[in-house]
């Protein structure tokens, strides 16, 4: 009974817990109703904590994730900050920890989570991410987009991802570049955006949305599937990605990270905003169970 887990979280401490505890007991409660339903897998935990870990975030960050679920990647960065900076101010938690998810159950927990750590529940939003930077948005329902449009120190993120849940609003993809029909010219050795619009897998318009979020040198950790690194048809997104910053890491992950729900293998793309440059080394990894 939901009194009865009330009891058994209560004797939980979830800032010293070394894993995600709330958010493991929520995950099993839901997973019936949500796993895979919309593009949404929860992250296993070794995957959070990988990401956490090698962008290693200070204090002095604003840490977003713009598919958040029930916080999952907020909450161990929280737990790690406080694990590693004894100073951390319980002020960083209330303006410097946000997330957005369209899921209002999620939220509900995200929401739970950052009140549990100190933190300020208003700056998780039940919004659909890929709206939130449409220029006609109303400020009193997401003051996000001016106030940290390219200001956001790191993301963190697994977004939706499937062929199955491809974005079709016009006004949507219009507002991507990456929603667009892209062609290679030969002569310019180039990919070129043309003006038609086509449908999109979500996992790639938030590979957009992430980098316009970040600020100059700000990084980010994203799941995407493995496809987007190999797939001829998806070449213009790498260039895209590469014209954008640096491709810091890339790690490949189980083949099992996400089934049952799904047998999509899947790959975490660490990338800096910076200006590209041609020549540089980039880490890979294997995660092995």
């Amino acid at each position: 009974s939901l009194i009865f887990l009330g009891l058994e979280l209560s004797e939980i401490n979830f800032s010293s817990n070394p894993i995600d505890s709330l958010g493991a007991a929520f995950e099993v409660l839901a997973e019936g109703k949500l796993a895979g339903d919309q593009g949404q897998f929860f992250t296993p935990f070794h995957m959070v904590r990988l990401c956490v870990e090698m962008l290693n975030p200070d204090s002095k960050m604003k840490i977003l994730d713009p598919a958040c679920g029930s916080g999952g990647f907020l909450n161990y960065a929280v737990r790690w900050l406080l694990k590693e900076n004894k100073n951390v101010s319980k002020d960083f938690f209330k303006d410097n920890i946000m997330g957005i998810d369209k899921d209002s159950d999620l939220v509900k927990i995200a929401k739970s989570f950052t009140v549990l750590m100190g933190g300020n529940s208003s700056n998780i939003y039940n919004l659909d991410s890929l709206k939130v930077l449409e220029q006609d948005m109303k400020l009193k329902e997401f003051a996000f987009r001016e106030q940290n449009l390219g200001k956001i120190d790191l993301i963190l993120t697994n977004p939706p991802f499937g062929a199955k849940i491809k974005i079709k609003e016009e006004k949507i993809l219009d507002y991507y570049d990456l929603g667009h029909i892209w062609k290679y010219d030969k002569l310019s050795n180039k990919w070129i955006k043309t003006r038609s619009i086509q449908e999109t897998e979500p996992q790639i318009l938030f590979i957009e949305l992430c980098i316009k979020l970040l600020k100059s040198n700000g990084k980010m950790a994203i799941v995407l599937p493995e496809g987007i690194f190999g797939n001829p048809s998806q070449r213009y997104v790498r260039d895209y990605i590469l014209s954008k910053g640096k491709v810091l890491s890339v790690i490949d992950c189980p083949a099992d990270s996400f089934m049952p729900h799904t047998h999509t293998k899947t790959s975490i793309m660490f990338f800096e905003k910076c200006e590209p440059e041609k020549d540089y080394e980039i880490f890979m990894g294997k995660i092995i169970n």
